[in-house]
């Protein structure tokens, strides 16, 4: 019955569509004729200065077929919008409606061409494909685990009856249209059909997640019967890639399937392989509640202030790695937390917020202005709502007195900006990232600048949450005081003070503030800071999960050291409340949709940065190679493997044959595929390859081509050997590089485990050879994301560094001085401020007596210390007393 009134709403809509794109101007013509006045009747109404009723009359028609092409044009842009949606079903959840006329024309279409899905539905669609919507929680076990299609049968059918059953109430348009997306995720790939969206009579069609419960694969032709299990496959640990399941071997079924249902043959327990997804999370998550919220793919401060942290600790460990010193591997979690937060590409998005207001803090301080909310565009556009009225003297910003904002265009390179704002301080170092703007874009509250800021939503646990974390690694609060009561948030998030009784946090806060509080007096934390007189003023930041009494900070107002964000109903000077699913900031009337995470999240966030600074290990085996190095019976000398090509990866990255030609890729991607599979030689395969290089999801067409790309190119350099390809062809999911494709750093690494085990005379030669690859930091001059993230990046600088150490000291024992200093100088090209390498330079100065050079290499350091700005800028103990005893203690040679 519900199939059937869908048909008919299908065809009334069709009916009408049709309608009013062919009858109404069929039905114009004929009643008016030509809807355009002539000249003549141009003429008379000019000379006589009236209108008739006929010219009246063709007036009219006239401007009703504009409105009619109008109608038409939007009609056919949505029709074809939906057909280049067929090739991928999930994205006519991404394509907004938009409100006014062109919604229910938009609207009428979809209901035509795609089904009996209302217009209002598809507008709240989820971005993304909604795995941790409460729709796909619901597709569960209950009810049955397969369906076996019938006639007539589509997958939004199947998921409108699967929840019916398992929901027991009608499911709406936007859960059935997040199941149906999921079930094609977990079938398409199964079923082995080129269109995602074809299903056959007599195919079995998976209602459960593939690890929930076993289920029958698709019924062979012509037997009836199931195929036997495969034997389990046990993968270690270490070696599984991010994003990987253990794939299906069996090529998928082309056969016509069988009229037997397969519920008829016998029970199988096959395992059914997870479709490959991006590593890129879900960016939205429908509650149960019906708010509207965004998950880690949106989190741009604390993605931003995590990755920083990341990055610092690595670059700590890094610096005082030793020889033979291995990283600990990351873990499947943490890579994928990684790559989350890297594909949010969130540095550049927060520096170019941190530099705007840096800039224009000078400009709006001397005229008494301060900035409340910033809203920073996806293009590089930032707008700051104003507190107090002032006129921008800098052309670059634009003044909107209407909305009372200033605009800085896209156009303006950071480069411009940081003239702008030279050393000037961050002058709201209590910014939250609120969210993300419906139309695109982030959106940010100073919440000193108001004073208090409340959170009136079913969600305000999440929200709080989440902007403690945020708080916690903001690259703008700095060294800001931040209190949290009642918000159940991870305890190892740094830099946090929290309160045991909520109803006295607020005293204690107000306590905390009370300094900057006596020198706002006269005028506000963001004119003090815009001053630059090297006071920061660090606003205290108290976060509460509980309504408390604001009535004591409005009296005081914003901007004086105090900044408070709480929850409940509230009337604080600024609001951030539920208004039917979605949030809108008052007094400004933004809508925004707030980040809220849950406590896995956090912790995967917080798990990454204690990971990145965990103590090195000792390397307890020889170097991880995939070849065997060559060493005659005497060790004196050594011979590298026969290879063909080489992947280079200890500086810029290039791909070059064994006579030094470049291999020229037409695609970019399909070098950064070479490069990645020359990293991942375990377990190459092509859902990882996909999942790491991608962070949105891509065809099997595209990527099938970028991999020929790659054939091509390699081919096209060197021939592979008769009957091989340099990169395998196979029906599995596995992608192998040949053997004869190695990198440097394998070459490197060969060299080193060779020179180990040779005299001293003989290794220096064997060493430097190998190190003379070494140009510049690992995959320099690029933009992977995967790198870093499977600690690949941390393992060759370890590799570089660990031999240049170990040369450095045996050119030390051999007192060749020069070899030193170019030994070091090669390491310290991929990590400077290395201690070890550091300490040898002094060493070296000190054995010749000259003192100088002694100081000159600790300036150097400490150089390389205050470069990092986000490192504590402290020098190493060991250093400072090696130092301390050279400069003490005369060498006499």
């Amino acid at each position: 019955m519900r199939s059937l009134i869908r048909l008919l709403v299908r065809v009334a809509a069709l009916v009408l569509l049709v309608a009013l794109l062919v009858g109404v101007p069929a039905i114009v013509l004929i009643t008016v004729g030509s809807p355009w006045p002539s000249m003549a009747q141009w003429r008379e109404a000019w000379q006589s200065r009236a209108v008739d009723t006929d010219v009246a009359v063709r007036i009219g028609a006239a401007l009703f077929l504009v409105l009619w092409g109008w109608f038409a044009v939007t009609a056919l842009g949505e029709a074809a919008r939906i057909v280049a949606a067929r090739r991928d079903p999930a994205r006519l959840a991404t394509m907004p409606i938009g409100d006014g006329p062109v919604r229910w024309v938009r609207g009428l279409v979809r209901v035509a061409a795609v089904g009996a899905v209302s217009a209002s539905a598809l507008r709240s669609g989820l971005a993304g494909h909604g795995l941790a919507a409460p729709a796909v929680e619901q597709l569960g076990p209950p009810a049955a685990a397969v369906h076996v299609v019938a006639a007539g049968d589509s997958y939004w059918a199947i998921a409108d009856a699967h929840l019916t059953d398992v929901l027991g109430r009608e499911p709406t348009a936007a859960e059935v249209h997040v199941a149906t997306v999921t079930l094609m995720e977990w079938n398409a790939e199964r079923l082995g059909h080129t269109d995602p969206s074809l299903i056959v009579p007599g195919e079995s069609v998976v209602l459960a997640p593939p690890s929930a419960a076993p289920v029958p694969p698709p019924p062979p032709h012509p037997a009836p019967v199931a195929a036997p299990p495969p034997a389990p496959v046990t993968v270690p640990s270490s070696t599984v890639s991010p994003s990987t399941v253990p794939p299906s071997t069996a090529a998928p079924s082309t056969a016509a399937p069988s009229t037997v249902p397969p519920s008829t043959a016998a029970p199988s327990t096959v395992a059914v392989p997870t479709a490959p997804s991006s590593t890129v999370p879900v960016v939205a998550e429908v509650r149960d509640d019906g708010i509207d919220l965004a998950q880690l793919g949106t989190a741009v401060v604390l993605s931003a202030g995590a990755l920083a942290a990341v990055r610092v600790g690595r670059r700590l460990r890094l610096q005082g790695s030793i020889p033979r010193s291995v990283a600990p591997a990351p873990s499947f979690e943490q890579t994928r937390t990684e790559l989350q937060l890297r594909a949010l590409h969130a540095d550049e998005r927060v520096a170019r917020v941190d530099i705007a207001l840096r800039a224009a803090a000078q400009d709006l301080a001397s005229q008494h202005a301060s900035v409340l909310v910033v809203w920073a565009g996806e293009r590089g556009e930032v707008r700051l709502y104003l507190r107090g009225a002032a006129v921008p003297h800098d052309a670059r910003w634009q003044l909107d007195v209407v909305h009372h904002t200033w605009t800085l265009g896209a156009h303006v390179s950071l480069g411009e900006l940081g003239m702008a704002a030279g050393d000037a301080l961050q002058p709201c170092p209590a910014l939250w990232h609120v969210g993300s703007a419906p139309d695109g874009g982030d959106v940010y509250v100073d919440v000193e600048a108001w004073g208090a800021v409340a959170i009136d939503s079913p969600a305000a646990g999440a929200v709080l949450r989440t902007a403690v974390a945020s708080f916690a690694y903001s690259p703008f609060r700095e060294h800001s005081k931040l209190l949290v009561a009642g918000v159940a948030s991870d305890p190892r998030l740094p830099d946090v003070e929290r309160l045991g009784d909520a109803a006295d946090a607020l005293p204690v806060a107000v306590g905390a503030a009370a300094g900057v509080a006596l020198a706002a007096r006269h005028a506000s934390t963001f004119e003090l800071r815009a001053a630059s007189t090297g006071e920061a003023y660090e606003p205290t930041v108290l976060v509460i999960d509980a309504p408390v009494d604001v009535d004591p900070l409005v009296e005081i107002g914003g901007g004086r050291g105090l900044a408070v964000l709480l929850s409940g109903a509230v009337e604080a000077p600024c609001v951030l409340r539920t208004e039917g699913d979605t949030h809108v900031l008052e007094p400004l009337g933004l809508e925004v949709r707030p980040v809220g995470l849950d406590d896995r999240q956090v912790s995967a966030v917080v798990d990454l940065v204690e990971v990145a600074s965990a103590p090195l290990v000792e390397e307890s085996r020889a170097l991880p190679t995939t070849i065997e190095p060559f060493v005659d019976a005497a060790r004196t000398s050594y011979d590298d493997p026969e290879w063909d090509l080489m992947v280079k990866v200890l500086g810029p990255v290039d791909v070059v044959t064994a006579a030094g030609a470049r291999v020229e890729f037409d695609r970019a991607k399909a070098l950064e595929l070479v490069v990645w599979l020359s990293q991942h030689r375990k377990r190459p395969t092509r859902s990882s390859a996909r999942a790491e290089l991608w962070d949105v999801g891509i065809r099997d067409a595209s990527f099938a081509n970028v991999v020929s790309d790659a054939r091509r190119a390699m081919a096209r350099a060197v021939t592979p050997p008769e009957g091989e390809e340099w990169i395998g062809r196979t029906l599995s999911d596995d992608l192998p590089l040949h053997p004869r494709v190695v990198t440097d750093a394998e070459l490197l690494a060969l060299r080193v485990t060779a020179a180990r085990s040779m005299p001293r005379a003989f290794a220096v030669d064997v060493m430097r050879q190998g190190l003379a690859m070494v140009t510049d930091l690992p995959f320099a001059a690029t933009s992977y994301l995967w790198p870093d993230a499977g600690g690949h990046t941390s393992s060759l600088v370890l590799l570089a560094t660990g031999a240049a150490t170990q040369l450095a000291e045996w050119y030390l024992e051999l007192d060749d001085i020069d070899g030193v200093f170019w030994a070091t100088g090669q390491g310290l090209r991929v990590l400077p401020g290395h201690e070890e390498l550091i300490g040898l330079r002094m060493r070296a100065h000190a054995s010749r007596g000259d003192l100088a050079g002694v100081r000159q290499e600790w300036e150097s350091y400490e150089r390389s210390l205050m470069a990092d700005s986000w490192s504590l800028a402290a020098p190493s103990p060991k250093l400072t007393t090696l130092r301390r005893d050279l400069l003490a203690t005369p060498v006499v040679r």
